[in-house]
């Protein structure tokens, strides 16, 4: 097995063709068809599962692909050492958030940092494939993440097979977030049966990934009597405020009270739910966190690193 066939499993798994994995490794595609298959060869299991229509990994191929992704970029980072270096001396601080709808951690930690001489990057991702590639491949000192609580164990059990830690901090249930002009406006509670006569506003991602939309993930989806998304959280906010459709929010009301530009958001009690959210911030085993990521984490725990009983 050879550093350069692990670069050729990856990028054949990133593009889901031989064809086009050939044209991102500037070779040609037999010669790359060649490498897989003595690889495969050597190993004695098919890494693709081979189509009319593309290739996928096989379940063996996919565990393979896993760590080769992680191989294959600490071996870059080792091979560049001084460029590694150079980024410590300079206090560099790379995160990223999962949809930081409830956070507001990204504009906090930028705007302590924006005016500083320290080199920082902040993302805010929209799938958790997205924040595992930046983790593993060392382009971020950690990230902070929600997980609906139905996916908890699995996503641990996930991050824990691509040596990424897991630490939990905060967790909230799900709220019903009304405006002023919203009949439930003076309710203290709700149920999902009274949400489904309303328009329900979620903040998710608008290309069909619904793994963090909470009205599918509750149910009403498809029952309520309308239904809106948006990735934008001023957006989001601002319907709430001045319509009368019902948000769905994963953050303890005190918190939330803090973050929202607009005060006179409720937020009630979904009596008949019990799914919660829990936030955990992850980072990648083998690199220590810098002293500089220490901090900013701290900064952010400090303030929304609450638990609801």
């Amino acid at each position: 097995m050879k550093l350069e066939q692990l670069r050729h499993i990856i990028e054949v798994s990133n593009t889901g063709s031989f064809s086009q994995a050939a044209k991102k490794l500037y070779m040609a595609q037999p010669n790359l068809s060649r490498s897989v298959k003595r690889l495969e060869e050597e190993l004695g299991y098919s890494i693709f599962l081979r189509t009319s229509t593309g290739v996928t990994p096989t379940p063996k191929g996919l565990a393979l692909i896993e760590h080769a992704r992680l191989a294959y970029m600490e071996c870059q980072i080792m091979a560049d050492t001084k460029k590694v270096e150079k980024s410590v001396q300079r206090k560099r601080l790379n995160f990223a958030a999962l949809r930081s709808r409830n956070t507001a951690f990204l504009p906090m930690i930028y705007q302590k940092y924006a005016n500083s001489s320290i080199s920082s990057v902040c993302l805010d991702c929209s799938s958790m494939d997205e924040i595992i590639q930046l983790i593993i491949s060392a382009q971020i000192d950690f990230a902070v993440i929600e997980t609906i609580s139905p996916f908890i164990s699995a996503t641990r059990t996930k991050l824990h097979n691509l040596d990424i830690e897991y630490h939990p901090y905060s967790n909230s249930r799900i709220y019903a977030a009304v405006g002023p002009h919203n009949p439930l406006y003076e309710a203290e509670r709700t149920t999902l049966k009274e949400l489904q006569s309303h328009t329900i506003v979620s903040h998710a991602c608008i290309n069909g990934d619904n793994s963090m939309n909470y009205s599918v993930i509750l149910g009403i989806e498809n029952e309520a009597h309308g239904s809106i998304k948006t990735n934008s959280l001023k957006v989001f906010n601002q319907l709430i405020y001045e319509t009368m459709v019902v948000g769905l929010v994963a953050t303890p009301p005190e918190l939330f009270q803090t973050i929202c530009e607009y005060k006179d958001i409720r937020l009630l009690n979904i009596v008949d739910s019990d799914l919660s959210v829990e936030y955990a911030w992850i980072k990648l085993r083998r690199f220590p966190l810098s002293e500089l990521a220490k901090e900013s984490l701290a900064y952010h725990l400090e303030t929304f690193g609450k638990r609801e009983q």
